[in-house]
């Protein structure tokens, strides 16, 4: 453009949004404007409407209170800065421009930027349709001497063209892992940058629990939320801005999509060392829920240190009888043995399990009652942490199983259980009540137990090679159950017959074995309890790589309901998020008492299925199983009954959208697709639940699909349409 031209940026548009209000230093709420880059968008600034030709269509507010809660400059220009911008309606279609003559000679970026709080974002509060801002007919008119020309035009007719869209993006992920300050155990979470100095300026970081169900929960007593909690925030009305640091406690009733407070109060104040805080969460009894951590900081430069958490407990009145399933069942059956300072045996196993993030249950048969097999089954696996077998320690009556718990955990074998047994000096042969008992299913040819040793070797294949930890079973004896000693661990390369030995003493001697016969259950067995491991991390270390060599599970889904719904049955569950998950397993019977056909999988972020196959004025019985990357499988949740009325539209067998044949092939699947409309996509997958294949996505149609580099072996090929999805299984042969 030629020097002395004029300039000028039009177009219409049309806004109907928050209107602007004062709240001093603010005189506006939700802001649009516009923003000018000549450096390729490294740095921008406001550019104010052209009055001069477009009258009264300047901005409506010279500082946007957006711009400010947002945070979107520096810790020191937040507040300060002056945020131009319009607000309210525009009433109908409005031209507006912008004088860039100062900006001739260069190459310059227009941002339309729309920025607002929280509150609302309309003209009428919230309660009708929301506004927004419409832009369109956008030119730049270049006014010469006695010309004036149209040197760009976009009206959008062709498309969005090379113009980019983006929201704000996020100001980092402040919340993370931590062992420089734990409440108990070694870890926390932290919310602070990288160095653990300060949390920065302008920031709502959420830290986010898994799901808790509280479906169960009685309403006769509180449901409360406890943590351990190191905080400071003293910014309040301080600093430029005058607003305050804080945190507070969420709870989202929808997997996390919203959040609403858990209680009215944002936490300030300081607190250097650590203390317990409480929530209140009777009012979520009956629900599924999440809670949050929100650390909330204003836009000034006045920067909190450090929040750290731990400890994250919920407690409320069960009914009588045993908590849902979970990834482990941690039995406490060591009969209240403690170390010298009263910390119980079980507590070392809450500890090593809750740092390494496993979900699990603690029962103690004593105080609750005897967990049956079937009830231990539908866990990911069981460690059974008993107490000390020296002779006439607990008496003469004392026996570190009962004949009741044996039995349910020979049957719990039988249901092929994955079972981690330990105690001090369990399983020695000098014991005529249990290894009898247990031994010998187990696979236990003899088992030489010396402790007398300065170091025990461990098990095969680099699972614990080169590690080494020491015991000290002086200090855990505090109420004498136990025989005192100091030992030491390593692990190497031993095989004991048929057993995988994982702990030997230096001189030969096991006390401990992993064992996995063929015909489906494992067992771990450790002669020494995991209190007398020296130091948290050998611990953990100790319990993450034995539960990796057992290999859980997945529990089986805690809930399952079906309902009839247009077009079929529908089946619904509430997940409990295992490591590892595949997927879900749906299962169908006409008889609760006979056997359960399998008639669909689904992925692991999907809870629910379509039954599409049923019949009015049939019965239906329908479970549930989860199923891990590495095919292991659930036990299955109970069977839920759905009739399906007579009046129902429900499919049949000649409804089904998906044929697949032969069922049985070699080289090739023929697919009939029917009875959809749009795209479809079609996918196999194998019996662990992985996706093999991507066989085909697009329009409706019929498909041959070549499969002759498919290894033989049993397949599911499963079709997503825009309403339903259908699985068939197939089965390669050579």
């Amino acid at each position: 453009v030629p020097a002395g031209d004029t300039v000028l940026f039009v177009f219409m548009h049309y806004y109907d949004i928050e209107s602007p209000g004062p709240w001093p230093p603010f005189d506006g709420w939700d802001c649009i404007n516009l923003w000018i880059s000549t450096d390729n968008g490294s740095t921008w600034e406001v550019i104010e409407p052209d009055t001069l030709r477009y009258g009264d269509k300047g901005y409506k507010f010279s500082k946007s209170f957006a711009w400010y809660w947002n945070a979107l400059l520096g810790c020191d220009q937040n507040c300060a800065a002056n945020i131009p911008g319009w607000g309210g309606e525009s009433e109908g279609w409005v031209e507006v421009g912008f004088d860039l003559t100062p900006y001739i000679g260069d190459t310059v970026l227009i941002k339309f930027a729309f920025v607002s709080d929280p509150a609302e974002s309309d003209e009428d509060g919230g309660y009708g349709p929301y506004g927004g801002w419409w832009i369109d007919c956008i030119s730049l008119v270049d006014i010469g001497t006695g010309s004036t020309d149209t040197l760009w035009y976009e009206d959008f007719e062709d498309g969005a063209s090379e113009w980019t869209f983006f929201c704000k993006a996020p100001k980092g992920k402040w919340w993370r892992l931590t062992d420089t300050h734990a409440a108990s155990g070694t870890y926390s979470f932290v919310c602070a940058d990288s160095t653990e100095t300060y949390i920065p300026c302008g920031i709502r970081c959420l830290l986010a629990s898994p799901l808790i169900d509280l479906t169960e929960v009685l309403p006769t007593l509180p449901c409360t939320l406890y943590y351990d909690i190191i905080f400071c925030f003293t910014d309040i009305d301080s600093g430029e801005c005058g607003d305050f640091d804080a945190y507070t406690v969420l709870v989202s009733l929808d997997s996390g999509k919203t959040w609403q407070y858990a209680d009215p109060y944002f936490w300030v104040g300081c607190v250097g060392s650590w203390v317990t805080a409480i929530s209140d969460l009777t009012p979520y009894i009956g629900k599924v829920i999440r809670v949050g951590f929100l650390v909330w900081t204003d836009p000034d430069e006045l920067l909190p240190p450090p929040m750290y958490i731990d400890n994250v407990v919920v407690k409320g009145k069960l009914p009588e009888g045993l908590p849902p399933s979970e990834e482990i069942l941690l039995v406490d059956d060591d009969h209240d043995a403690v170390d010298i300072w009263g910390y119980g045996w079980e507590e070392y196993w809450k500890d090593a399990l809750s740092r390494l993030g496993y979900r699990f249950n603690v029962v103690n048969p004593v105080t609750q009652e005897i967990p049956d097999s079937i009830y231990m089954r539908r866990h990911g696996m069981v460690i059974w942490n008993v107490g000390s077998d020296w002779y006439g320690w607990g008496g003469p009556d004392y026996s570190p199983l009962t004949y009741e718990e044996r039995q349910n955990i020979l049957g719990y074998l039988r249901l092929g259980g994955k079972l981690w047994i330990c105690g001090e000096n369990l399983f020695n042969p000098a014991d005529t009540m249990i290894f009898p008992a247990l031994s010998y299913p187990m696979g236990v040819d003899s088992v030489v137990v010396n402790v007398k040793g300065d170091t025990v070797f461990g098990y095969t294949g680099g699972l614990f090679d080169g590690f080494m930890a020491e015991l000290n079973f002086d200090r855990i004896n505090g109420n004498n159950w136990g025989y005192n000693w100091i030992d030491s661990l390593i692990f190497s390369d031993y095989v004991f017959g048929h057993l995988d030995t994982f702990f030997l003493s230096s001189n030969g001697g096991v006390v401990g074995y992993g064992y996995k016969p063929g015909y489906g259950y494992h067992v771990v067995y450790t002669g020494f309890p995991l209190a007398a491991v020296e130091g948290a991390e050998a611990r953990d270390t100790i319990v993450k790589r034995t539960i990796n060599y057992i290999r859980p599970y997945p529990p089986t889904p805690r809930y399952i309901d079906a309902e009839e719904v247009e077009g079929g049955v529908r089946v619904f569950w509430a997940p409990n998020f295992p490591r590892d998950l595949g997927g879900y397993r749906i299962y169908r019977s006409t008889d609760p008492e006979a056997w359960f056909t399998l008639i669909g999988q689904v992925g692991p972020e999907e809870v629910e299925y379509l039954d599409t196959l049923v019949e009015p004025g049939m019965g239906y019985y329908y479970k549930v199983t989860a199923f891990s990357i590495y095919g292991e499988e659930s036990w299955p949740t109970k069977a839920v009954k759905v009739t399906v009325t007579t009046g129902s539209a429900m499919g049949t067998e000649k409804e089904k959208v998906l044929l697949v044949y032969p069922q049985v092939f070699s080289d090739e699947l023929t697919l009939k697709l029917s009875g959809l409309s749009g795209n479809v996509k079609v996918e196999l997958f194998d019996v662990s639940g992985r996706k093999v294949a991507d066989i085909y996505e697009g329009e409706v149609t019929d498909y041959v699909w070549k499969a002759e580099a498919l290894p033989q072996g049993v397949y599911f090929v499963r079709i997503s349409g825009v309403d339903r999805t259908e699985t068939v299984k197939v089965i390669k042969i050579k």
